[in-house]
């Protein structure tokens, strides 16, 4: 009976031990997610948004494109662009700006050639 006991024993003792082991890796891990999680929101908090100079240079590469005016809002530029042209030429241009926000456009079309107008920011949210 004595040894029954003992085996009894042990066998709580390691159960216990696996169950601390288990307990202790699980808050790490936790732990270390919660640091990858704060990490990942600075970066986001920290974005780096366009210059002035870094549209204008990307929108010179573009045919048919004017820059109307542009406004600085929360940190970012906002741009007012004018693209004339037939209609397969705005889709043409509107091609190369699918990495940009458009936040607000017009569109007017006058025998055969159209104008679109858009407001674009970097800001992809």
């Amino acid at each position: 009976m004595k040894k029954y006991k003992n085996n009894i024993f042990i066998i709580a003792i390691i159960a216990l031990f696996f169950t601390q082991v288990l307990g202790i890796f699980y808050t790490k891990l936790n732990s270390q997610s919660k640091e990858v999680d704060k990490y990942y929101k600075t970066i986001s908090k920290n974005k780096k948004y366009k210059t002035l100079e870094e549209f204008d240079c990307e929108l010179k590469k573009i045919d048919n494109i004017n820059i109307l005016e542009g406004s600085k809002q929360n940190g970012k530029w906002c741009m007012k662009v004018n693209i004339d042209g037939e209609k397969q030429e705005i889709l043409e241009c509107l091609s190369y700006l699918k990495g940009y926000a458009i936040n607000d456009y017009i569109i007017e079309h006058n025998k055969g050639k159209s104008s679109l107008i858009i407001e674009l920011s970097d800001d992809m949210t």
